[in-house]
């Protein structure tokens, strides 16, 4: 498993969120718990929180942009670093995708270091 690459450990504090019951981005954007999701934050106080998938993505940054653009930069989530990459689902189908999988994985190694 390509997470595993990286030695994440539960010191780490990755809040990883995947919202893949819901059938579209739109639907994925409105129908976000806020509330129930920053308290979590707020509990397990991660350094990286790492968006697995569009929709989950879509979900925490509020957008309809494509996956390839939001994995272009890290973005900021309740004042914590988010980093978006591919659901492990997307790396099944289209092995293709896993050389940049792979690419999100350093990024994500790169920023708990530097945290």
């Amino acid at each position: 498993m390509l997470l595993l690459e990286i030695k994440p450990s539960f010191e780490i504090g990755m809040l990883l969120e995947s919202l893949a019951h819901l059938s579209d981005a739109k639907k994925a954007v409105n129908n976000v718990k806020t509330p129930y999701l920053l308290k979590q934050i707020e509990l397990i106080a991660p350094r990286l929180i790492v968006a697995l998938g569009r929709f989950a993505a879509a979900s925490l940054l509020r957008t309809q942009a494509a996956l390839g653009k939001l994995r272009e930069e890290i973005h900021m989530y309740n004042n914590v670093p988010l980093i978006v990459t591919y659901h492990p689902a997307a790396l099944l189908r289209n092995t293709q995708l896993k050389s940049d999988a792979w690419d999100d994985l350093k990024k994500i190694q790169m920023q708990l270091k530097s945290r």
